[in-house]
């Protein structure tokens, strides 16, 4: 709340500040303040401090806070935001997978499986559709390093071709953990992000791959 009057203040002075507009964006959204957040988006957008995918998210994240709406509504939208901007692939299919991950295959866009690769990555092998895995290369390789089948004998990515040559040795001892890159200010971070919180571009993030030791109790439940 503190944060949020200061940033005022400034603006007060300072009415066209991106900078301060876009902190004043990203603390509404903490707040769960969709309707000034969506206010604050626009005034961003006409001052070109902002694209079209600054209001999107916000309506993305007043879609899913929103505990009026079933899940089945949810997707819909999200659906809706996905058909008409074909932006936000990994915020819309984060959602998705959550809520429904038959729908969540069914309209996904398998060239932007890379986006997602650690959504797709840590799915249980029961959650994944393998009719779909079949039609792409890079998920016929992500899944035969994960394990769960036997497609792909190498890969150009270093990481998924060490895990596939050990799974094929017999040796279970490795697995993938993932680094967060923004591609914006080429920040690194541990979580993943929709918006970065180092220079708060949106749907700026690249999946890092890290090679690291099996922990076998973690993997209990995909089972």
């Amino acid at each position: 709340q503190r944060s949020k009057e200061a940033f005022l203040e400034v603006l007060k002075l300072y009415p066209r500040d991106v900078k301060s507009l876009q902190y004043l964006c990203f603390i509404y959204e903490s707040l769960q303040n969709f309707d000034d957040a969506t206010i604050t988006s626009f005034v961003l957008e006409e001052i070109g401090g902002s694209s079209k995918k600054e209001s999107l998210y916000i309506k993305l994240l007043s879609i899913k806070n929103d505990t009026k709406l079933d899940s089945s509504k949810k997707i819909q939208k999200l659906l809706n935001i996905y058909k008409e901007n074909s932006i936000l692939f990994r915020a819309i299919f984060e959602s998705l997978f959550i809520y429904d991950h038959k729908v969540a295959w069914e309209f996904m866009d398998v060239s932007n499986s890379m986006q997602i690769a650690d959504i797709l990555w840590n799915l249980p092998k029961s959650k994944v559709d393998m009719d779909v895995v079949n039609s792409s290369m890079f998920l016929r390789e992500l899944y035969s390093a994960k394990g769960y089948i036997k497609k792909s004998n190498s890969s150009k990515i270093f990481e998924f071709d060490v895990l596939i040559n050990l799974n094929k040795s017999g040796y279970n001892i490795a697995t993938l953990e993932f680094e967060y890159l923004c591609s914006e200010c080429k920040k690194i971070s541990p979580f993943p992000f929709i918006r970065c919180l180092e220079c708060f571009s949106i749907d700026t993030l690249e999946c890092e791959f890290m090679i690291t030791k099996q922990k076998f109790e973690e993997n209990l439940y995909l089972h």
